[in-house]
């Protein structure tokens, strides 16, 4: 299999041989359009955040595309992106990890209280509202 290598598979919960992608898709009421599909080539230079900012200058720069929103999974919500989408003045709505910064303390040390949500700002100056639901946190740049 060309271009296939090992990766961890939280599934198996081990390493397995194959691919992975990375999609851009498009999302209208119950139809879905794959707008850009690229194989991630670990030996390529390219990060996997690097193809996703390419997939989204090519949404907006060639097709013209406007979203409301961008949603993606935690793996995605680097600083990168969601200044990118910001600039772009596209909402995005993402799951965190939690031990990224806000108002300078890790996430999960920010209050104790497991559901709360509050405005504030990222390491690197971003400004998002932060939603804690039990061991969940989510991100958004749109602060209402």
């Amino acid at each position: 299999m060309e271009d296939s290598y090992y990766f961890y598979s939280s599934t198996k919960r081990g390493c397995v041989l194959g691919y992975q992608l990375v999609l851009l898709i498009w999302v209208k009421g119950k139809k879905k359009v794959v707008i850009d599909a690229q194989i991630y080539k670990p030996n390529s230079g390219k990060t996997k955040i690097d193809i996703a900012l390419e997939m989204l200058s090519y949404a907006r720069n060639q097709l013209k595309i406007k979203p409301e929103y961008v949603l993606f999974d935690s793996w995605y919500s680097a600083k990168s992106i969601m200044k990118r989408l910001t600039a772009y003045g596209w909402g995005f709505v993402s799951r965190i990890k939690k031990n990224r910064l806000f108002n300078g303390k890790k996430l999960n040390l920010y209050k104790v209280n497991p559901y709360w949500n509050e405005i504030g700002l990222l390491a690197g100056g971003l400004k998002v509202r932060i939603v804690r639901k039990g061991k969940m946190f989510f991100v958004t740049n749109r602060l209402s």
